[in-house]
């Protein structure tokens, strides 16, 4: 997991990082997000994540969102080999400053995931992450 300090009330810290036309920008994990139903944001809603692979091509992946409590949690949760989790939690600090945590788990319980996979998928997520915070720190307008 990794957190970030912005400079921005908590309602626009919020609205950007749910804005799907900004995701590409600041979570290098995808190459872009596009809605999959048309439903508002909340639990049950579906997106697409796509993925461009080297020498693969494109991968699309589609996640739900399993948890949501707006302003102050997101969970969505994918069903592919390595089921991923990414929680997006907001906290009010002051009336202008806004924390930003993401945690990214693998929902993939055998013991040869633990101990073999997990250990470098973890390492490899938390370097992504911290860079992405690094992008979100260029790109947030406010």
């Amino acid at each position: 997991s990794k957190a970030i300090s912005l400079k921005s009330s908590l309602e626009d810290t919020y609205s950007f990082i749910t804005s799907l036309d900004y995701v590409d920008k600041w979570f290098p994990f995808v190459s872009r997000v596009r809605e999959a139903d048309g439903r508002p944001l909340g639990i049950g809603r579906k997106l697409y994540a796509v993925y461009d692979i080297p020498g693969y091509g494109e991968y699309l992946m589609l996640y739900k969102v399993t948890e949501y409590n707006r302003g102050k949690l997101i969970a969505i949760e994918g069903e592919n080999l390595l089921k991923p989790r990414i929680e997006f939690r907001f906290v009010k600090i002051k009336e202008a400053e806004t924390k930003l945590l993401i945690v990214i788990t693998f929902r993939r319980l055998s013991y040869f995931f633990q101990y073999t996979i997990a250990p470098i998928l973890n390492f490899l997520v938390n370097q992504k992450l911290q860079h992405s915070l690094f992008l979100l720190k260029s790109v947030f307008p406010y």
